[in-house]
Parts: structure tokens; sequence; C-alpha cells
């Protein structure tokens, strides 16, 4: 848009795999894709981009190691774009709420960029039956599920309107990402709660003293 005004209009699904990611990287995708789409236009500009998902202006302030690698990857395809982030509230951005709901069927071709993905659990220094150990506790655990949910699905705009079980992510809520059944804050994974007693044991008995917990 320019003064307020539509210059030209462009959608696409998500694909399967897009489907599945949470929703502040759904939110940095449609912004990667309005600026590569429209490249002829943005490139070499100052672009205000308006978004209604708040949790996107803390991550694009942050430093580039502190989001989980997809997120990463995501930003640094924004780096060569002059971007000034807003964030309007949903309710007042009609057009963009109406015209998500008549995006294009089909998918077009994918990008390389678009295709390459970063899988957390293959940096992760432990055995497939670890790994496998590692999911079920999170899929047994109730607050591991309901900030799963949350993920995928968008955080409220207050605190106070979230459940008192994950008030405790809230405020690293742009940090935290779902990779095959696991829950990750940047690159570290957070532990299920039937889990922390013995994370803290092998801790301490392997004497690698305070500096290194």
């Amino acid at each position: 848009m320019q003064e307020d005004r539509p210059v030209e209009y462009a959608s696409r699904a998500l694909t399967d795999t897009e489907t599945r990611y949470a929703q502040i990287e759904k939110e940095i995708l449609s912004v990667i894709f309005g600026l590569e789409n429209f490249h002829s236009y943005t490139y070499g500009r100052t672009v205000n981009v308006t978004s209604d998902h708040k949790p996107l202006e803390s991550i694009m302030k942050k430093p580039l190691h502190v989001p989980p690698k997809r997120l990463q990857r995501m930003l640094l395809r924004l780096e060569k774009y002059d971007i000034i982030l807003q964030y309007r509230p949903g309710k007042e951005m009609y057009l963009a709420d109406t015209l998500s709901r008549a995006y294009l069927k089909e998918t077009l071709d994918i990008t390389a960029d678009e295709k390459e993905s970063i899988n957390m659990i293959d940096d992760l220094p432990i055995s497939d039956e670890r790994n496998f150990e590692l999911q079920e506790h999170t899929r047994n655990d109730e607050q591991m599920q309901e900030l799963k949910e949350i993920i995928q699905e968008g955080w409220p705009i207050n605190k106070w309107n979230v459940s008192s079980r994950v008030t405790i992510y809230f405020d690293i809520r742009d940090e935290l990402t779902l990779q095959n059944g696991l829950l990750f804050k940047g690159e570290r994974f957070i532990i299920p709660k039937s889990l922390r007693t013995d994370m803290i044991k092998r801790i301490h008995s392997s004497h690698i003293g305070i500096e290194g917990c």
C-alpha cells in the first residue's frame, strides 16, 4: 500500500510443512513473502510493515542469535530490506483480515530458501532412544501441551489472558518454537516437569560446577 491505498495484491497458501510452524514463524513468513514478492517496490526503499502480531515487535529488536534457528534464517532473509515494523490491532486491519480469507488454494513453486528447513533435533547430542523419551514426556505433560498449543495458535496480547500454567513463558514467547514434538527456547530444549528432578541430579553428579549449571 502507498498512502493507505493498495498498489497490488498477492497471496499464497501455506505448504503442508508451514501449516505446522509456530504462529510467530507464520507471521514472519508472511512478511518475507510480501517483501520478496514485491521486491521491485520494496528493495532499496524504507518499507513500513504493519502486523497484528505483537511478538514480532520484540523479536525484531533482539540479537540474531537469540531466536531459534529457523527463525534466525527467516530473519536473515529480511536483512536486505529496510523495514519499520509497526503493530496494529487486527480489528483495525479489516482489509488484510478480509483478504486472508480469500487466499489462493494452490501453493506456487517454492524457492530454494523456502524449501530449506533447519531441524533443531539434528543438533541435539542425544540418541534416538533419548529423543523418543523426551518427546513422550513432552506429550504427556499438560503444561507442555498447553504451551505447544498457544505457540502454534498465537499468544494473546495481554499476559492476564494467558493460563496460569504458562504465564511464566509469556515474556520469552517470541523465543519459543516447536520442533518434532519438542519445545525450545532459542536452541535450548524446554524440559517437561516429569524430567526436571532427573536432570538436576545429572547436572550435580557430573561435577561441572556452578559455572556449568
